[in-house]
C-alpha cells in the first residue's frame, strides 16, 4: 500500500532534541557518540505515528491557506544574505521568508482533525523576537 511514490518523510533537526542520533561530529559531543537507545526511540516513535495514521484514516477534507506572518523570526546571519548578489535579493522584501501556508484536516462532520503548517525558521532565530 505504502511505497517512495505515495509517502514523504521529512526530517530536520533540533536545538532541543535528544543527542546521539546523528553522525556528525559536533551534535556527538554532548551524547559522547551514538547512542542507540535515542536512535531507535526515533525511528520506533516515527513507525508508531505512522501505523496510528493510518489505522485512524477517514473520509474528510482538506482546506490550504497561506498567508503572510511578521516578526516571526530573524536571520541568524543577514551579513550573509547580503553576500547573495542583488538581483537575488531584489526578489524578496527582506531577508527571511514571511509566508505560511496551513493544510487544515476535518471529518466529514467538519469537526477539524488537524493541522500541518509550513513556515521556514530556524529555532535559534527566535531570540529576542518582538523586544
Amino acid at each position: 500500500m505504502y511505497s517512495d511514490s505515495n509517502v514523504a518523510l521529512i526530517g530536520t533537526h533540533t536545538h532541543a532534541g535528544v543527542g546521539g542520533y546523528l553522525n556528525n561530529l559536533l551534535p556527538q559531543f554532548t551524547s559522547i557518540g551514538f547512542v542507540r537507545q535515542a536512535f531507535d526511540a526515533i525511528v520506533d516513535g516515527t513507525l508508531h505515528a505512522i501505523s496510528e495514521a493510518h489505522s485512524s484514516m477517514a473520509i474528510g477534507t482538506l482546506s490550504i491557506g497561506n498567508t503572510t506572518v511578521y516578526e516571526g523570526g530573524i536571520n541568524r546571519s543577514p551579513s550573509a544574505y547580503l553576500q547573495n548578489p542583488p538581483d537575488e535579493r531584489a526578489r524578496y522584501d527582506g531577508d527571511v521568508d514571511h509566508e505560511m501556508s496551513l493544510i487544515r484536516f476535518e471529518d466529514n462532520q467538519g469537526k477539524i482533525l488537524g493541522f500541518l503548517s509550513f513556515f521556514a525558521v530556524h529555532g535559534t532565530s527566535l531570540y529576542n523576537v518582538g523586544l
